[in-house]
C-alpha cells in the first residue's frame, strides 16, 4: 500500500510539466521532449472556487479526477485495487440525472481503472449540440492521464468533447467521449494531411477538387494552436493537439 501512496503522490507533483514523447531531430543531435503544460485544479477539494461559467463545471470534474485514483496494488502487503472514491464521488455528482440513469457509480469508478491520474492540458468552447429545440453547450478537452499495467506506470494522453446541460443550481454533465491520441506519426516525424488545418477541413468537406477554383473566398487564420479556416461559405474551427494533428470543433454555415 504504501508504494502505490508513494507512487500517486509523486505523479501529482510530477503532472504539472511532463515530459512525453521525444520530438524529432537530425540524425545525432538530441531530442527535446514534449513539455505538456497541465491545469492546476482549483475546483477541488470543493469550496476552493466559486462557479462562474459552464466550462467551471468541466473544470470541477477533472479538477476532481486529478486526485483520484484506481490502479491495482501489485504489493506484497495489500492485495486489492487502491480506490480514492471522495474525488470520484464529487465527479460523479456533476453528472446530469440522465447520464447518470445509465452509468451508476460503481461502472464509473471501474470506466477509470488502472488511472493514477487525470490532468487537463486544455479545454475551449466547441460551439453546442442541438437536440430538438434544445441547446447545449459543448466543450472541447484534452488530458494527459497516468495509467498503471503490470506495476509499471505510463502517460497516455486522451481527447474529446463534453456537452453540459443546465439545471436550476448551474450546469451538469450530459455526456463526454474519449479517446486515445496516436503519438506514432509525432515521434517519426512523418507529416499527414492530418497536420494542416486547411487540409483537414479540405478533407471534411469532402471532394476537394470541388473547392479548389468554385470558391474565391478561401482562407486560414492561425491564433495559437487554434485555427479558423473558411471555404464554400463555411467557417470551420480547429484546434491543434498533442500530437501536432488538428482537430475539427465546430463549424458554421454563412446565413444567406
Amino acid at each position: 500500500m504504501k508504494k502505490w501512496l508513494m507512487l500517486i503522490a509523486a505523479v501529482l507533483i510530477a503532472a504539472m510539466v511532463i515530459p512525453v514523447f521525444a520530438a524529432p531531430r537530425e540524425e545525432g543531435q538530441k531530442q527535446e521532449f514534449i513539455k505538456i503544460d497541465v491545469r492546476k485544479p482549483a475546483f477541488y477539494p470543493p469550496g476552493k472556487a466559486s462557479f462562474t461559467s459552464p466550462e467551471d463545471y468541466v473544470y470541477a470534474f477533472f479538477d476532481a479526477l486529478y486526485y483520484a485514483a484506481n490502479i491495482p496494488d501489485d504489493s506484497e502487503a495489500h492485495s486489492g485495487t487502491i480506490s480514492m472514491e471522495e474525488p470520484y464521488e464529487y465527479a460523479y455528482g456533476l453528472l446530469s440525472d440522465s447520464y447518470k440513469d445509465g452509468l451508476k457509480f460503481n461502472d464509473f469508478v471501474e470506466s477509470w481503472e488502472n488511472t493514477a491520474n487525470v490532468a487537463m492540458i486544455k479545454l475551449i468552447p466547441a460551439g453546442f449540440e442541438k437536440v430538438g429545440q434544445f441547446t447545449y453547450p459543448r466543450f472541447f478537452y484534452e488530458t494527459v492521464n497516468t495509467e498503471v499495467y503490470g506495476g509499471k506506470s505510463t502517460f497516455v494522453i486522451y481527447n474529446g468533447f463534453v456537452v453540459l446541460e443546465k439545471y436550476e443550481s448551474g450546469y451538469r454533465i450530459k455526456s463526454i467521449t474519449k479517446e486515445p491520441e496516436d503519438m506514432v506519426s509525432y515521434v517519426t516525424g512523418s507529416a499527414t494531411w492530418m497536420n494542416n488545418p486547411y487540409l483537414k477541413a479540405l478533407t471534411f468537406m469532402g471532394n476537394p477538387e470541388d473547392y479548389k477554383t468554385s470558391d474565391g473566398e478561401k482562407y486560414t487564420v492561425l491564433e495559437g494552436d487554434k485555427a479558423t479556416v473558411r471555404i464554400a461559405g463555411r467557417s470551420i474551427y480547429l484546434t491543434r493537439l498533442t500530437n501536432n494533428t488538428w482537430k475539427i470543433l465546430y463549424w458554421e454555415d454563412k446565413i444567406q
